[in-house]
């Protein structure tokens, strides 16, 4: 009988012989220079650190953790010595050795993780570990307020349910973001299962029911409000957060001022929390401007153009490396950051799936001077960056783009991309809705779940030079 081993798994078996050798070595070895009259080592267990999320810090009901991470202490003092000595010591005094059970479990530990990182060596540059992923995803209840990571969302027509459905307006009736008051980003919102809870720096909090009761709902005005070219419809929540809403922002104007020695008395005005209609949604085939992209009936809700917005971790990281202080995701304000892909593969994309989700790719998407003010403290960057950064290496190319670069009035890069939703079976269910806007057919619900493998496939680009 004969058998003929690859090259790859030659190599793989010679490494983990390698080591299993090493691991032998060194296991005698220890064994035989410890002295028997030698005091066992102060082993204390490690020190659980907990890294907590944006939302966490800010004090919001809902919070997700990120996976633990250990550290030894720098410093003991007596008492944790004595501790850990009494702990290590047994009833009779004597030192408690090392078992055969418990080399064994070590060795074997050693083993795993040697295999493990041979197996990644060898798989990676075939594409078999490492497959992008969802990584993070946020949801933004309020337009140009803060973000709710989640673990898990319900994908509608519209985009993730509950993301943007509400806005900030004046007293005009103008959709009001951080271009206008930054101080929008301190205000912290939080999902339950019926309510949405707001937070905010020095404000006690308030609750904004998701759905309201038909009665109610028939005595609400219906209104209209214009984002960015199109319309969507809906009303005013309660007064009780409406002037909540107010005495925030006036607060923070006052603070602003008195912090570049101005006086702190200000013109007061009047700002109401929009809700849009269950019903209602703004179609891109509408907005002239771009309606030139639409191929069927995109719609959203309350977000300048598309239902998403997609972020790369690795675009990301690209950016942060031309940076003198690096910035987060969230300054982006993506819907989904995706992992375990080249920088800035995401320009070339025509459709992509996210587990269960589909989605078609709009456009890049083109950013403002939001993406200057830090998300944690609302604070614009002096230097407008990453704004200046992006500009630097990231203008639209009209060669690659032209449909895209056309419109826009002045250099505005572009960092990510903008995405409709795909599925046609939340299209037909969009019809056969409760006036709640719940879905009849529980079965045809789409959720998208950190952790679920991205799917993509390129747009085909035809350039002046590849012409024939």
């Amino acid at each position: 009988m004969s058998f003929s081993v690859g090259t790859a798994e030659a190599v793989a078996l010679a490494l983990l012989l390698g080591v299993l050798l090493v691991a032998l070595l060194t296991v005698g070895l220890t064994g035989r220079q410890r002295p028997r009259t030698e005091k066992a080592p102060v082993l204390l267990p490690p020190v659980v650190e907990m890294t907590e999320t944006e939302n966490e810090k800010r004090g919001s009901v809902v919070r997700i953790r990120l996976p633990l991470r250990t550290k030894q202490p720098d410093r003991l003092d007596e008492g944790e010595v004595h501790a850990a000595n009494s702990r290590q010591t047994t009833s009779t005094g004597k030192e408690n050795q090392s078992s055969p059970v418990q080399a064994a479990s070590e060795l074997a530990t050693t083993l795993g993780e040697s295999l493990s990182a041979i197996t990644s060596s060898l798989l990676t540059p075939f594409g078999l570990m490492n497959r992008p992923r969802l990584s993070a995803l946020y949801i933004y209840p309020i337009k140009s307020c803060g973000a709710v990571r989640v673990r898990s969302a319900q994908l509608d027509e519209t985009g993730l349910r509950y993301d943007r459905w509400w806005c900030v307006v004046d007293s005009r009736n103008r959709v009001i973001t951080q271009r206008e008051q930054r101080c929008l980003a301190l205000i912290r919102p939080s999902l339950t299962e019926h309510e949405l809870l707001l937070a905010a720096p020095n404000m006690p909090s308030v609750s904004v029911p998701l759905s309201l009761p038909g009665e109610l709902r028939r005595l609400s005005l219906v209104r209209k409000v214009t984002v960015m070219r199109t319309a969507c419809k809906g009303f005013y929540c309660a007064s009780e957060v409406n002037e909540w809403i107010s005495d925030f922002i006036h607060q923070q104007r006052k603070q602003r001022r008195r912090a570049k020695g101005q006086r702190a008395k200000i013109r007061k005005g009047r700002f109401f929390l929009f809700r849009s209609a269950s019903s209602s949604s703004r179609e891109l085939v509408d907005d002239w401007l771009w309606s030139d992209l639409a191929e069927g009936r995109e719609r959203t809700k309350l977000s300048d153009l598309s239902a998403l917005t997609v972020v790369s971790g690795a675009s990301l990281d690209s950016l942060n490396e031309k940076l003198e202080r690096p910035v987060h995701a969230l300054q982006f304000r993506p819907n989904l950051v995706l992992s375990g892909l080249l920088a800035f593969e995401e320009d070339h994309w025509q459709s992509f799936t996210v587990g269960k989700g589909q989605f078609r790719v709009l456009k890049q998407t083109h950013r403002c001077a939001v993406c200057c003010i830090d998300q944690e403290t609302a604070e614009r960057d002096p230097h407008h960056q990453p704004l200046n950064a992006l500009r630097q290496f990231r203008l639209c190319d009209e060669r690659v783009f032209p449909e895209q670069c056309a419109p826009l009035p002045g250099p505005s890069p572009f960092f990510g991309v903008s995405a409709s939703v795909a599925n046609e079976s939340l299209a037909q269910r969009r019809s056969t809705t409760t006036s709640a806007g719940q879905p009849v057919n529980q079965s045809m619900r789409v959720f998208l779940a950190v952790g679920d493998e991205v799917h993509f496939e390129n747009r085909v680009v035809t350039t002046p030079d590849s012409e024939s």
